[in-house]
């Protein structure tokens, strides 16, 4: 323990930045992707709304480990590379996504047929009514589902070394194997529990302040 400082700002503080980058761009495309996956799932044609609830099924009933692998290893022999940190971003879009979506949707679900219809007989259009009304009251009752979903995300971020990305658990096994250290892993620990509590923090903050008064 006495040598996690050298640790911390040598590998540990590469794989750290690393599992940032990840969290932060995964958490935006992860975000887009479930309103495409929504858009599908409420559709008014059931052939789409059939595929996005397949799609929905298929990456919530399948382990995060094995869509990984999966992405890493079938998508090269049809001729699509992508860089580690590329295809790390991919396989938690997809899996998170498919979670994320049905929040969005429940979010929806939640909001009553008072406000919408009164919206629509004061002449509003459609893509008013859901911009003034429904995604403001959607996004507050979400934003608990957000906090979660990025601390999934945070959560999901050590699988990424099966696809070669250098993130804090591979640095850390690369620091165990030349110092014979395994303390480096509490040290990770300590990290990913001070990520989380900022997470955390940062989730009730927003949920605070975009209460009703």
């Amino acid at each position: 323990m006495f040598a996690w400082p050298s640790y911390f700002t040598g590998e540990i503080a590469a794989g750290l930045w690393v599992a940032v980058q990840l969290l932060v761009v995964s958490s935006v495309t992860t975000a887009l992707w479930a309103l495409v996956v929504l858009a599908a799932r409420v559709s008014p044609l059931r052939l789409v709304r059939l595929l996005g609830v397949g799609y929905i099924e298929f990456f919530r009933g399948t382990p995060l480990v094995v869509q990984v692998l999966a992405i890493f290893a079938y998508l090269p022999s049809i001729g699509i590379v992508f860089e580690p940190f590329t295809t790390a971003v991919l396989a938690i879009t997809l899996n998170v996504g498919s979670y994320l979506a049905e929040s969005f949707r429940a979010g929806l679900q939640s909001i009553p047929s008072g406000p919408r219809e009164a919206a629509i007989a004061l002449g509003m259009s459609r893509l008013n009514v859901f911009r003034r009304v429904i995604a403001p009251v959607s996004l507050r009752i979400v934003v608990p589902a957000l906090g979660n979903i990025v601390m999934q995300i945070l959560l999901t971020t050590p699988f990424v070394y099966l696809v070669g990305l250098q993130e804090m658990m591979a640095k850390g096994a690369l620091v165990q194997m030349r110092t014979a250290d395994f303390s480096v892993y509490l040290l990770i620990i300590a990290i990913y529990v001070v990520l989380g509590l900022l997470i955390s923090g940062a989730a009730a903050w927003i949920e605070r302040r975009m209460r009703l008064p």
